[in-house]
């Protein structure tokens, strides 16, 4: 049975071998002793790319027609411009987007 050692670095034995080996863990780690023998491997997710809804299509327009006619205008003005004219577009206007 390996020695308690109460500093920085932790006594572990090995899973798969007879002989103790020292890892660094610091002592606020969240990690757990078991946890530290165990590298996991993690292969990138990839991401379906959805469909965007009729309002991001309709910023978008909005944005470009805004932005040409008020180049000086900030995001913040564009944005409540674009709200106010989505809410009061009928949904016949919204369905063509």
């Amino acid at each position: 049975m390996p020695k308690v050692v109460k500093s920085k670095a932790v006594k572990v034995e090995a899973v798969a071998q007879t002989s103790v080996q020292e890892l660094e863990v610091p002592p606020s780690s969240p990690i757990s002793v078991a946890e530290a023998t165990i590298v996991p491997t993690v292969e990138p997710s990839v991401k379906k790319e959805r469909k965007a809804n009729k309002y991001l299509v309709f910023f978008k327009q909005f944005t470009a027609e805004w932005k040409a006619a008020h180049p000086e205008a900030k995001f913040k003005e564009i944005g409540a411009e674009a709200g106010k004219k989505w809410r009061s577009m009928s949904k016949e206007e919204k369905s063509v987007l």
